[in-house]
């Protein structure tokens, strides 16, 4: 049955990318904010029977990205940008807290997977503080760095636990997915290269919170199962950290 559920998930999706592209912006913001919702209730009705800390932060996250979802109608101002990326911030540090683990380091990974984001995260700095913070007022400029740091410490999180284990692997392209999405706002708000309001930044949000959703009902699943199987955890030590870097 579940898997019906989340095939009939997928498949929303996909009516959806195919409907929307015809839509007019209103009507497509709005389609956003129910699919949003739509992924809320779907994410509620598989863990409504073991709800736990992350499951409500990650129904958070949701609930503030489906806020987020109908605030760009009023990008033609400074103080409607500001508020989008505040609305942003929030939605972002729920994932976070949703994504993090009790009983381990965030930073859990092999030496090179860590070198690599941390390049990754360097690269993207610079790229944001050379092509869009000149562009930015007074007013949005420490919101979007914000959001830019926020953007890439979720990133190497999920990379290094996707590298190490695969059921992670839906979750790092959902972050993925939504890192485009807010590359492609940024691009159409202060280099006009897309619409103000597009539908590629749409589809990579709207998808990116698909695979975001069935990433983490695999995780907390397979979270479920070990627990079952009643397998002991280890207590991690800085020793034991250290051994797992390098």
């Amino acid at each position: 049955m579940r898997d019906k559920k989340l095939l009939a998930y997928y498949t929303i999706l996909f009516l959806y990318l195919t409907v929307a592209f015809f839509l007019e912006t209103n009507l497509r913001i709005m389609v956003n904010v129910s699919f949003c919702l739509f992924s809320t209730f779907f994410y509620y009705s598989y863990r409504k029977k073991a709800l736990t800390t992350q499951d409500i932060y990650f129904v958070i996250f949701l609930n503030c990205t489906a806020l987020g979802s109908l605030i760009p109608i009023w990008r033609h101002n400074q103080v409607g940008i500001a508020v989008e990326m505040l609305t942003t911030i929030f939605s972002l540090t729920f994932l976070l807290l949703s994504i993090k683990k009790t009983n381990e380091y965030l930073f859990l990974g092999t030496k090179w997977v860590l070198i690599i984001g941390l390049l990754l995260i360097v690269s993207s700095i610079l790229y944001f503080t050379t092509n869009f913070l000149p562009y930015i007022n007074d007013l949005s400029a420490p919101l979007s760095v914000t959001v830019v740091f926020l953007l890439g410490f979720i990133f190497i999180i999920t990379f290094i636990r996707a590298v190490n284990d695969t059921t992670y692997f839906l979750l790092f392209i959902g972050v993925c997915l939504v890192i485009a999405s807010c590359v492609v706002a940024g691009l159409s708000i202060y280099h006009n290269k897309f619409a103000l309001i597009n539908f590629w930044e749409d589809a990579l949000t709207i998808s990116g919170i698909c695979f975001l959703t069935g990433g983490m009902l695999k995780i907390v699943t397979q979270k479920q199962l070990s627990n079952n199987l009643n397998q002991p955890r280890q207590s991690l030590s800085l020793l034991r950290f250290l051994k797992k870097i390098f």
